[in-house]
């Protein structure tokens, strides 16, 4: 699956982190509880949920952007190499998970907060994200170190954030599935 978003450096990165986060925040934003804690089935996760884990799971991101580089080395040793594209990482993520990938259980949402909360949380971590790539990342160093992935294994700092970006977008998706199953299950 390819993304609308043309992302190849880290301008292309920032708008594509600023550009999905507000589409989720967009989305979100108009829903009342109803929708946004619909579950079809039980082992499915809700609009609020799909939010959750993707509050969870972008704030390791956030602190590997923060970790010093010198401390990056515990992961491998600081090599440049090339990192694989943007598509072809998204194609490498729907690929473990097709393979029976689950989100480990730090990443399992649990929806301790309201809406309200939940939004908060999502806007302090895109802005999180930004000015910590703006601020502490150069170009250059983003093929240069590895951190681990729970899907990936050992991916550099871009891949980790084109990762990011995607995992909104993927998450957006099945958030708006769930809003679909909800209307008509209110329908019915």
């Amino acid at each position: 699956m390819e993304s609308d978003l043309p992302i190849h450096n880290r301008e292309e990165i920032i708008e594509g982190l600023q550009s999905n986060y507000q589409r989720v925040l967009k989305f979100i934003e108009p829903l009342d509880d109803t929708h946004l804690k619909y579950k079809p089935t039980p082992e499915v996760w809700s609009i609020a949920e799909n939010l959750q884990h993707l509050i969870l799971s972008s704030n390791p991101v956030a602190t590997s952007l923060a970790i010093p580089t010198m401390v990056l080395w515990v992961f491998g040793l600081p090599k440049p190499r090339p990192s694989r594209d943007y598509n072809q990482l998204v194609s490498d993520y729907l690929q473990a998970l097709t393979q029976g990938f689950q989100s480990p259980p730090e990443y399992v949402p649990y929806v301790g907060k309201n809406k309200q909360g939940l939004l908060e949380a999502w806007q302090r971590m895109e802005t999180k994200l930004v000015r910590r790539l703006n601020n502490l990342w150069r170009e250059e160093q983003l093929d240069k170190y590895l951190v681990p992935h729970p899907s990936l294994g050992k991916i550099t700092i871009r891949e980790l954030l084109f990762f990011t970006v995607y995992h909104a977008e993927h998450h957006l998706k099945n958030m708006q599935e769930r809003l679909q199953e909800a209307q008509l299950s209110h329908k019915n």
